[in-house]
């Protein structure tokens, strides 16, 4: 028997290093239907309550049952996300109703092209980077690549890119926005370019077009008036995809998604802590749903279900 488990109790703990960790120790325990009841910090390890015994209502045949909206709502999601939701999804299918609300993408690997990493000030586009260069480097070498910084006016940031690229002793280069395109145009044998932008602040203008396929960086402790005005400002450069940042600061998912279901663009990478690379991982259906539900804490379960 696993010593984290609490045999023969409707509610069960487990333990782990990470959160990953002892959530991986519930399913394997419970299997696919446990529930992520509670979540805390104890003695430097993870732990967490799990449960596979809370009720669970047959769903109408078109939408969302009552049970699964009440958790959803709990998790921070709109009423606007759950209304679009036309399927009877169990509160256990949370991949594939998120299969089939959001869009994901791979981003292909090894990363092949000129990436640049667009948002505000502070939303993680350089940390991003460096998580990407670093696992890039630790699988294929450093052959190829060359970062790019057009973030003159932060100095914070620059010396962060420059140190990454030092360590890892990659190719790099501050120059002005307006040097960009002529830089893409000398690096055109690389294998892979990537470029930290200057954040764009809210009525300051935007972010000019370039040769470059553009990840728009999305915050996911943001408001959802905050993460429309973002986007809005950034619609010119037809980003090909999303990176959110910042999961691992936020209880709550939902607001999040269902600002991002509206958009329809690709979700790429997941950023939940600052490791490297290890926190940077593909955005994956299930890898939204056990976010989601290492989120909800007993008291919101406990406010559901009253």
């Amino acid at each position: 028997m696993n010593q984290d488990q609490q045999p023969d109790a409707q509610l069960q703990t487990f333990r782990g290093r990470t959160p990953r960790e002892a959530i991986g120790k519930a399913r394997t325990a419970l299997g696919r239907d446990a529930v992520i009841v509670a979540q805390q910090q104890r003695n430097g390890e993870v732990e967490i309550v799990a449960s596979v015994d809370f009720p669970d209502v047959a769903p109408p045949t078109r939408g969302l049952g009552e049970h699964v909206r009440s958790r959803l709502t709990a998790a921070g999601f709109a009423p606007n996300f759950c209304n679009a939701v036309d399927e009877p999804y169990g509160w256990q299918e949370l991949p594939d109703l998120f299969r089939a609300t959001l869009r994901f993408a791979s981003p292909g690997l090894p990363l092949t092209g000129a990436f640049r990493f667009v948002g505000a000030p502070g939303v993680g586009k350089t940390t991003t980077i460096i998580k990407l260069l670093a696992e890039h480097v630790l699988r294929y070498g450093r052959h190829g690549l060359q970062l790019i910084s057009t973030d003159n006016r932060r100095l914070a940031g620059c010396e962060q890119l420059a140190l990454a690229a030092e360590l890892l002793d990659v190719p790099y280069i501050e120059i002005p926005e307006e040097g960009l395109a002529e830089a893409l145009e000398r690096f055109r044998t690389a294998s892979l370019v990537m470029v930290d932008s200057a954040g764009v602040s809210f009525g300051k203008g935007g972010i000019v077009p370039a040769a470059t396929r553009d990840v728009l960086v999305t915050p996911a402790m943001w408001q959802p008036g905050s993460l429309r005005r973002l986007k809005t400002q950034l619609d010119a450069l037809n980003p090909v995809g999303l990176a959110i940042t910042h999961a691992d600061q936020v209880d709550q998912l939902g607001p999040c998604l269902s600002v991002i279901a509206d958009w329809r663009l690709p979700l790429l990478w997941v950023s939940q802590g600052t490791e490297l690379p290890e926190d940077l991982e593909p955005a994956t259906p299930e890898l939204l749903a056990e976010l989601v539900y290492a989120g909800i804490d007993r008291s919101q379960m406990n406010t559901t279900f009253a």
